[in-house]
């Protein structure tokens, strides 16, 4: 019965966005924003990670998907869903970096500061010595220059809606950060129109 409730959640969802499109703008940097629920899945109690990364002012990647392990703390949650968004960070920097010349550095945003506390901190402390080896893939990149983490205040923090069920206005406010439109759908034609 929970598995059902939750399937006419998705399909309620469907038909009240189904109107949205994403609308993009002439320029912009490379954006993300990742997030994690912590111990989401009532069935094997492991986390949610969602990610969306924003490129001219529309969501060009997102998504959402259970953590393959469980995670002991929300912090460890969050720091897993940051090593899911830098590693695809990284092959987006490359793609943009071919398509305009310029290889910037990619921000990703997390309302964990445990997590970044991780992130930004090449010592380990020995709480945090669980984490999996491959989840400091995170640290080298920002020890390297190529990826930068910044706080984002849980409020603002628009990979919520790919990470737990929100409220209408919670809903539309993470909608409207990722550039979504309710006038038309995917905007390809000339980009001035949006």
């Amino acid at each position: 019965m929970d598995h059902l409730s939750a399937a006419r959640v998705v399909l309620r969802y469907m038909k009240r966005t189904s109107p949205l499109g994403i609308c993009y703008q002439t320029d912009g940097e490379l954006q993300s924003s990742c997030d994690a629920d912590f111990a989401a899945d009532a069935d094997t109690r492991r986390s949610t990670s969602g990610l969306v990364f924003i490129y001219n002012g529309g969501a060009v990647v997102w998504g959402s998907k259970v953590q393959p392990t469980v995670t002991a703390a929300t912090t460890e949650a969050e720091y897993i869903a940051s090593a899911v968004a830098q590693k695809e960070a990284v092959w987006l920097r490359q793609l943009c970096g071919f398509l305009t010349g310029r290889m910037l550095p990619v921000t990703i945003r997390c309302d964990d500061q445990s997590a970044l506390a991780m992130t930004l901190n090449p010592l380990s402390s020995a709480r945090a010595k669980h984490s999996d080896i491959c989840h400091h893939f995170v640290r080298e990149r920002v020890f390297y220059g190529t990826l930068e983490v910044a706080y984002v205040a849980t409020a603002a923090q628009t990979a919520d809606a790919l990470t737990k069920p929100l409220g209408t206005v919670g809903f539309l406010k993470c909608v409207a950060g990722m550039g979504m439109d309710d006038k038309n759908a995917v905007q390809v034609a000339p980009v001035e129109e949006c």
